[in-house]
């Protein structure tokens, strides 16, 4: 007897998506990683840590895209949290993503300097001056401040319009990763599945965050305040 087809409610299928595109993007770098131009980037030393640090930098992204996700105020992502929590999964990523982001950079500066026989001083000086790197950096500074910020002890003294002010920064810090990435990113710019699923992962989160922080709200207030005039007798 055959099995009745299971249907996912379409309300459903947003939870999916996401991380779908976290599987697809990683296993997209495991492939690339095994067939780049120079071979399996895992058959030596300068090559393991060249792939792991494009790995460190596709999860500082992918943990700073679930943040966009996770304060976009979309209904769908409140029952992946018992009790409301997205609020606590927030703060919790948010400390976790500074550790592979600090990884990136050290370990392409570290492949860098074993394949072209530098210090890893020499080295980093010669990178920061590649397109887009100075960029990131700042980016980097912005978020390392604003998780700092958020930091308990830290929080308690701040004023709290300087902590919302820091935070809305990071929209900015953000802003300054993406060229960095589409300009020396090995794996987007190396394939082209990879740069696809790249494309729509941020198209969709940037789609999400818009609907919910923004779109929606003004619909919402837009036809209370036409139901409103009605009731008036307008």
């Amino acid at each position: 007897m055959r099995a009745a087809p299971v249907f996912i409610p379409m309300k459903k299928i947003p939870l999916f998506i996401f991380p779908a595109g976290i599987i697809a993007a990683i296993g997209l770098w495991l492939f690339n990683s095994l067939n780049s131009p120079m071979g399996s980037l895992f058959d030596y030393s300068a090559g393991r840590l060249l792939a792991f640090g494009r790995l460190a930098g596709i999860l500082a992204s992918l943990g700073i895209l679930a943040q966009l996700l996770l304060v976009s105020r979309v209904k769908w992502i409140e029952p992946l949290f018992r009790s409301g929590r997205v609020t606590s999964a927030h703060h919790f990523e948010g400390l976790l993503i500074p550790l592979v982001l600090v990884l990136h950079p050290v370990l392409v500066v570290m492949a860098s300097a074993a394949q072209n026989d530098l210090s890893f001083f020499a080295q980093f000086s010669d990178i920061l001056g590649w397109e887009d790197v100075l960029a990131a950096g700042a980016g980097m500074l912005i978020f390392f401040a604003a998780v700092f910020m958020s930091l308990t002890p830290v929080k308690k003294r701040l004023n709290y319009k300087v902590w919302r002010v820091s935070h809305m920064m990071l929209y900015a810090g953000f802003g300054l990763f993406i060229g960095h990435q589409l300009e020396l990113g090995g794996d987007i710019n190396g394939n082209f599945y990879f740069a696809m699923v790249w494309y729509a992962l941020y198209g969709f989160v940037l789609l999400t965050l818009a609907w919910g922080r923004f779109i929606k709200p003004f619909w919402l207030a837009r036809r209370r305040g036409h139901i409103a005039f009605q009731n008036d007798g307008g």
